[in-house]
């Protein structure tokens, strides 16, 4: 289901070296359910998905640890 007003959360990712590292973070947020999109940055070394709802984050930095990078909410 596709929310019309997603929400955005920011993440600040630790540990990305390449373009590999990029795909496989985006690979499994993505399919995440509620994730509506994910972009990841290797060169500002950040991440912002579009959920359906905030109450996801805590799956997505789950998901992105569970790939041994560091990751922690931007408080901007």
């Amino acid at each position: 289901m596709v929310v019309e007003n997603p929400a955005a959360l920011d993440f600040t990712v630790k540990g990305m070296h390449c373009g590999s590292c990029v795909a496989a973070i985006e690979t499994t947020v993505n399919p995440l359910e509620g994730v509506q999109g994910c972009e990841v940055s290797l060169e500002q070394g950040t991440m912002r998905c579009m959920v359906d709802d905030p109450s996801r984050q805590e799956a997505i930095l789950d998901a992105v640890r569970r790939l041994n990078y560091g990751i922690e909410p931007r408080v901007d």
